[in-house]
């Protein structure tokens, strides 16, 4: 808990991965994971049956006050609110008493970007082909539209945070002067195929393939609940309950015969035809199975 609220959850479960090796226990109900087999099992097997765990109940909104579009601005540049959910997943009545102080002495109890969110789901004129417009559909009558903003939300931070993120830290790392080849490569190739789509570009996938795996913008584990009855996963068998998960920044790096020096940013790895199928099993920066990022395609 201390290292979620600290923000080094990722890198303390690589260290432990790091000495212990694939198979982590964590917490006294929670196992980590990071190996193909794994992956397989838990996200993707026949629908797995690996629910997922209360921690996506941070992912669940609303009940705000007003925004203004230069504060929401600032906001969702600058703020990081994870630590606030952390609080209120584990200590959701303390969360609440605090709300209503902070909100008596006139101060913002929570941010303003949903605020936003539920006025527009209540209240824009949208047209009928639109997600919004089809959330509204499966709201019961005189409903104030939640669950349909709840799902904006997300869709909104899925959408935005992420693809942000990860074109951030590519063009951070491709600025840098020991990625010149790899700039002069990629203009190359982009300039010799300006008509061609960009899914037939493959040193343009190996870069940004490369840039995901290093730099996923959800690094952190995926946590999954393990069914009632137990479940055998890679090797080991679990408890129903139990707490499973496997996190991109270590399923990226750990297993360094398929991703040799880990650390370093080489697109080249990605077009190689040796050791191909293992490197796309462990690339999991967009998760896996049923329900990963549909942002994939």
């Amino acid at each position: 808990m201390y290292r979620e609220f600290a923000g080094k959850r990722r890198e303390w479960t690589h260290h432990l991965h790091l000495r212990y090796g694939p198979i982590v226990r964590i917490a006294p109900n929670e196992v980590s994971f990071a190996s193909r087999e794994a992956v397989k099992e838990i996200y993707t097997s026949g629908g797995s049956g690996f629910d997922k765990a209360r921690f996506y109940t941070l992912f669940e909104n609303f009940d705000l006050p007003d925004a203004e579009d230069l504060k929401m601005m600032k906001e969702l540049s600058y703020s990081s609110s994870l630590r606030k959910q952390y609080f209120q997943h584990y200590y959701p009545r303390l969360a609440k008493v605090l709300d209503k102080i902070a909100s008596l002495r006139g101060r913002r109890a929570v941010g303003l970007t949903p605020r936003y969110v539920l006025d527009t789901a209540r209240d824009a004129a949208v047209s009928p082909h639109t997600v919004l417009h089809k959330l509204r559909t499966y709201e019961p009558e005189g409903s104030d539209y939640k669950a349909a903003a709840s799902e904006c939300m997300d869709h909104l931070v899925a959408g935005i945070d992420t693809t942000g993120d990860g074109l951030c830290f590519l063009m951070h790392q491709l600025s840098l002067p020991a990625s010149q080849h790899v700039q002069e490569r990629l203009h190359a190739e982009l300039a010799a195929n300006s008509a061609a789509s960009l899914d037939d570009l493959p040193y343009l996938d190996a870069v940004v393939k490369e840039g995901l795996r290093i730099f996923s913008p959800i690094p952190m584990s995926f946590p999954r609940v393990v069914p009632a009855g137990g479940k055998v996963v890679d090797g080991v068998w679990l408890p129903g309950g139990t707490i499973v998960s496997c996190q991109p920044h270590t399923l990226h790096r750990l297993d360094e015969s398929v991703f040799p020096l880990p650390e370093e940013f080489r697109p080249e790895r990605w077009l190689q035809e040796e050791g191909a199928a293992e490197r796309n099993q462990l690339f999991f920066a967009f998760s896996a199975g049923g329900r990963g990022c549909i942002g994939k395609k």
